[in-house]
């Protein structure tokens, strides 16, 4: 019954460091079993697509959009660090605003930190069923926004450019057995560089392809 007070993230590790073997078994020893994918390939691309809010817009004018984005990655240090390009496009659903994004991101993960003793050992272990990964992206934000034609009749697009910070939490889940393919939630907020201004946020649902895993 002890068990189940446990904080589930610490009950899972237990699970994860249990689950190739009886007995104790430390929980960053690798896996012996070269069937198993390991915890992190070399190569990633991701698409996502969700759905949020802008927040610095008229009450009258607010409500949800569309968020896309498309990402292609690597893991230079082993599953540790995740780092590459990314585009994103969010429009409103109203036809009121448009924003693409490019840009560059760098991510951590925390699953693979926990697993490797805060990288004193690894590499992690191989059957582990998600990652939470906790990222940024600095990009330059394209935006533009319109008016309709019985609000303000014969005004121009108003066009911005400015650096955006998208802040956000990746939960992943890989598809086993190959674990080739992965099911991605996140959650995240664009915001001026200094954190100053919350310009949107958005949840949304992708789908992680991911190569070049060392044997």
């Amino acid at each position: 019954m002890r068990a189940l007070g446990l904080p589930p993230l610490t009950l899972a590790l237990l699970l994860a460091a249990r689950s190739s073997g009886a007995g104790p078994t430390p929980l960053c020893e690798p896996s012996s079993d070269v069937t198993v994918p390991p915890f992190a390939p070399k190569w990633f691309a991701r698409t996502l697509v969700g759905s949020g809010a802008a927040w610095q817009t008229p009450l009258d004018d607010r409500g949800p959009d569309l968020a896309e984005t498309a990402e292609f990655g690597a893991y230079p240090l082993g599953g540790a660090l995740a780092a590459g390009v990314s585009l994103s496009n969010a429009s409103d659903l109203k036809n009121l605003w448009a924003v693409t994004t490019p840009g560059i991101f760098a991510k951590i993960d925390l699953t693979y930190w926990f697993l490797t003793g805060m990288y004193s050992c690894a590499p992690a272990p191989r059957r582990f069923p998600f990652r939470v990964q906790l990222g940024s992206r600095i990009g330059l934000g394209i935006s533009e926004s319109f008016r309709p034609l019985s609000d303000v009749p014969d005004v121009s697009p108003f066009k911005l450019l400015r650096p955006e910070l998208l802040s956000f939490v990746d939960a992943e889940f890989p598809v086993p057995p190959e674990k080739h393919y992965a099911i991605v939630v996140r959650g995240g907020v664009d915001t001026s560089v200094n954190l100053s201004s919350l310009f949107r946020w958005s949840v949304s649902l992708g789908l992680a392809y991911a190569w070049g895993a060392d044997p």
